[in-house]
């Protein structure tokens, strides 16, 4: 799955995210009640902490990739770099 997720633009990664997100906003209370259920916590903590917090790291991971500038070295420059490096 790399190779290809690699492969992928920015913008095609945000809206995976944002996929996500809204999929996850829209269970969320599912994801609480099942957190509650699992760990034994009240539910209020379930969806005020822990629902929440898997909310906020995705919030967070697209600010963060909105941000974020990609850059890839040429491969011309790497080429010259291997060359000259092997020189005497």
């Amino acid at each position: 799955m790399f190779p290809s997720f690699s492969q992928i633009t920015k913008a095609e990664r945000l809206t995976l995210l944002r996929c996500n997100l809204e999929i996850y906003d829209e269970r969320y209370e599912d994801i609480a009640q099942a957190v509650s259920y699992e760990t034994g916590t009240p539910i209020t903590w379930a969806r005020e902490a822990q629902a929440w917090a898997g909310q906020a790291h995705m919030k967070a991971a697209i600010k963060a990739l909105e941000d974020y500038e990609f850059f890839r070295e040429a491969r011309d420059d790497d080429d010259r770099r291997r060359r000259s490096a092997s020189l005497p």
